[in-house]
């Protein structure tokens, strides 16, 4: 793994062939002549989609001395909180297998 986008593709390649509906999130703004559009909502993960039962799952990707955000952490406990939510910070391709394998186990 070389950064966040070489995990971001590593994620959303093992989602989808272990069934999962996942890509990777848009965001940030653009600027229109008289706009400014969020390509998403603030706080939003890295990688978005639902799993085969159709749970909403939010995964942030951080690498190195990446800090998450407070607005990514409310944003995480909310969704983790929620019985048709799966939450996780992603910060190494071993972790986050890791943290499949026991998302498994509960899902």
């Amino acid at each position: 793994m070389n950064g966040a986008n070489d995990l971001q593709k590593f994620i959303v390649s093992y989602l989808k062939a272990q069934g999962w509906t996942v890509w990777r999130n848009n965001s940030g703004q653009i600027r229109t002549s008289s706009y400014t559009v969020r390509l998403s909502p603030s706080g939003l993960g890295d990688v978005i989609g639902f799993d085969p039962r159709g749970a909403f799952v939010n995964i942030e990707v951080k690498i190195d001395e990446d800090v998450i955000s407070l607005k990514q952490v409310d944003v995480l406990a909310t969704i983790a909180a929620s019985p048709y939510g799966i939450a996780c910070v992603a910060r190494t391709e071993k972790q986050f297998l890791q943290w499949f394998r026991d998302c498994k186990k509960t899902v």
